[in-house]
């Protein structure tokens, strides 16, 4: 198999997502939340993150936090390196 052509571009914010969404035992499907929550073809953004975890009743938030506070955080969690 040629892995070249069949490549396709992995959301990794709907990934990651999903990831918490099944460690909690929630339901969740990437095709409805795509459909739900994106605007065109774009990847998951984090308003979009943010508006599909209320949705599904998760506390969600954004903040912003130093390195060395990373060890105090409650896990699982989504981070997004700037």
């Amino acid at each position: 198999m040629d892995f070249s052509q069949s490549k396709r571009s992995v959301d990794t914010g709907l990934s990651a997502f999903l990831l918490v969404a099944r460690f909690h035992q929630v339901p969740a499907d990437a095709d409805q939340l795509r459909h739900e929550f994106c605007s065109g073809e774009t990847s998951f953004s984090e308003a979009e993150i943010l508006r599909a975890a209320k949705y599904l009743k998760f506390k969600a938030h954004t903040f912003k936090t130093s390195w060395e506070k990373l060890s105090s955080l409650a896990l699982p969690c989504l981070l997004l390196c700037r």
